[in-house]
C-alpha cells in the first residue's frame, strides 16, 4: 500500500509461488504503468519473478476493453488522463492524444471548446495534476 508493504505480504506470496499459484495483481490506479508496478513489487517485497501478463491495471483493462470489445484499431482516441495511461494505451497498440499533466486554467474555455468530429472516443480518468487554478 503505498510505498511501504503490508506487513508478511512478501512472504505470503512467496509461499504461494512455492505451491505454484498463478498469481494475478489487480489495480485500480492506471498513473503507474506494468513495468512501473513490476520495479515496485521487486524493491518493496523483494520479488523478481512476476510476469507482466500477470500485473492488470485500470489502464490495462480499459485498453483491453477498447481494443477487443470496443474494436478501436485506428480510431482517434482523445485522453484526460496520467501519462502511465497513455503508455498504456500505445503498449497495447491504442494510439492516444489529448490532455496529459496540465492545469485546468491553461485547457481552453469549455464551453468554446470545438469538438473534433473525427475523434470516437474520450477517456478521461483520474489525474492529481489536474488541478482547478486559485
Amino acid at each position: 500500500h503505498g510505498d511501504k508493504a503490508i506487513e508478511g505480504a512478501s512472504s505470503a506470496i512467496k509461499v504461494l509461488q512455492a505451491h505454484k499459484k498463478q498469481l494475478i495483481f489487480v489495480s485500480n490506479n492506471c498513473g503507474k504503468t506494468v513495468d512501473q508496478l513490476q520495479h515496485k513489487l521487486k524493491t518493496l517485497l523483494n520479488i523478481h519473478n512476476i510476469p507482466s501478463k500477470s500485473i492488470i491495471t485500470s489502464g490495462v483493462s480499459t485498453a483491453i476493453y477498447l481494443k477487443f470489445k470496443m474494436n478501436v484499431d485506428t480510431e482517434k482516441v482523445f485522453l484526460i488522463a496520467q501519462d502511465a495511461f497513455q503508455k498504456t494505451l500505445a503498449d497495447h497498440g491504442i494510439k492516444s492524444f489529448g490532455l496529459g499533466p496540465v492545469e485546468i486554467k491553461q485547457v481552453p474555455e469549455w464551453q468554446h471548446f470545438e469538438v473534433d468530429k473525427s475523434v470516437k472516443y474520450v477517456i478521461v480518468s483520474y489525474d492529481p495534476s489536474l488541478v482547478p487554478p486559485n
